[in-house]
């Protein structure tokens, strides 16, 4: 099982990590929105299976990415926080958060918390497992684009690119974010793929260029 642990502590953030990886689980640790949004907001987002976050980080209130993750994933989310307050709770829970641990906490309750939303959770993630597109549909999982003849397979990067275009469908992307995708992290990447995109998707998607500030799939 996959988790995404997050805390403003970097002690805490490791002890915590370390906990984790030797009861058998993979946790990656993030202290910011901006890394876990990056992580979350990807065509690879299915494969984790739980966020544990901090409630405040480093670039502000995380209840602001909870509600960005909930208009696309049903990840759970399992807060931690020093507020102790109901109506802080309750916010956090209507805002789209599975559980809410409040600070100092302890592991063993941690761990049960952890293992009782893994087992709720094990259902899909996503909503729905396609992004819809102009003329066809995108295929998160099996990494092809669906159309009405015959699948399309396309490469890791290109799979990625795809679905942050179709994810932000109707607003600018820019070449610096694409550019996460690439390998080598280079703007050229980014034009390579969206040329092969649009060579292998010409007549069910169209991918515009806006000159200086990136590319987007109209709504």
């Amino acid at each position: 099982m996959k988790l995404i642990i997050t805390e403003h502590n970097h002690a805490t953030s490791r002890l915590l990590a370390k906990h984790f990886s030797n009861l058998g689980y993979e946790p990656t640790t993030a202290a910011t929105q901006k890394k876990v949004w990056s992580m979350i907001n990807h065509v690879e987002s299915w494969a984790w299976h739980l966020l544990v976050l901090d409630r405040y980080l480093a670039d502000g209130d995380s209840l602001t990415l909870v509600r960005r993750v909930r208009s696309f994933s049903d990840i759970p989310i399992l807060m931690l926080s020093v507020m102790c307050e109901t109506s802080e709770i309750s916010r956090a829970l209507n805002d789209g958060v599975d559980d809410y641990l409040i600070k100092p906490f302890n592991l063993d309750e941690l761990t049960a918390r952890v293992k009782a939303l893994l087992r709720r959770g094990q259902a899909m993630r996503f909503r729905s497992t396609t992004l819809p597109a102009e003329r066809g549909q995108y295929d998160l999982r099996n990494r092809v684009f669906l159309t009405g003849d015959k699948p399309v397979a396309l490469t890791k990067s290109e799979c990625q690119i795809l679905s942050c275009l179709l994810l932000h469908k109707g607003s600018i992307v820019s070449k610096q974010l694409l550019m996460l995708y690439c390998s080598p992290q280079q703007s050229h990447a980014v034009n390579t793929h969206i040329l092969n995109l649009r060579n292998k998707l010409r007549q069910y998607i169209t991918i515009t260029t806006i000159p200086h500030q990136g590319f987007i799939i109209e709504q």
